[in-house]
């Protein structure tokens, strides 16, 4: 059995990503690799928009994006015209509430408020909100699930 230790300045540092917060978090590394890719990406992308309320209504939408990260913020966009549908907080890498704010649709204004989660391995979003419409003044709780397309 032999063991090698070297004090050698020059030797290469283990390099990676350091970013605790980022999916490829290495925690062997000693010095930064700058490829850290931020954890919130795994958002990102197409998804198909299938909403079930309270009515008993099953809605499907255009396709939405998933993008434009801020911070902690996911925006779910419409894919259409790339208008904000609403804005997504994360409270942690796979789950995220969504703070009490009003979007504009086709027919309506709506008011909505509720929280979500990131499934990993379906790459699906699911959340549930409380709708209220400004203009008819009616409410309803809903479940939504956005598929990756």
């Amino acid at each position: 059995m032999s063991l090698l230790i070297s004090c050698d300045k020059d030797s290469k540092e283990m390099g990676g990503c350091l970013n605790e917060q980022s999916d490829n978090y290495n925690p062997l590394a000693v010095t930064d690799s700058g490829d850290c890719i931020p954890w919130n990406r795994k958002y990102e992308g197409d998804y198909s928009f299938k909403q079930l309320c309270q009515s008993g209504s099953s809605t499907v939408f255009d396709v939405y994006c998933v993008g434009g990260f801020k911070n902690d913020e996911i925006l779910l966009k419409r894919k259409s015209d790339n208008s904000l549908f609403i804005t997504l907080i994360c409270t942690s890498k796979l789950e995220f509430v969504i703070p009490k704010q009003q979007t504009i649709t086709s027919t309506n204004i709506i008011e909505v408020e509720g929280e979500g989660k990131y499934n990993e391995s379906s790459k699906e979003i699911t959340f549930n909100y409380s709708l209220l419409s400004i203009l008819f003044g009616t409410t309803a709780d809903c479940d939504v699930k956005l598929v990756r397309k």
